[in-house]
């Protein structure tokens, strides 16, 4: 999408559904504590936008990221 919030209602209505799916399927699960949101764009503005919702958790943006 050409704004955060169109890329939040993408991953949220067709990624975290499969993602869901998959985790239930296989048997794998996710930490919601683990789990980090972030927007990689020029617009300051749309680092903070939204947040989305996996197994119930909300997870909301964050302006850094660990990767394991």
């Amino acid at each position: 999408g050409w704004s955060a919030a169109e890329n939040l209602a993408k991953i949220q209505s067709e990624d975290i559904p499969r993602i869901e799916a998959w985790a239930q399927r296989t048997g794998s699960c996710f930490a919601a504590e683990k789990t980090e949101l972030i927007h990689i764009t020029r617009k300051r503005k749309e680092q903070s936008q939204g947040q989305l919702i996996m197994n119930g958790n909300v997870i909301k943006p964050s302006t850094t990221a660990k990767l394991l």
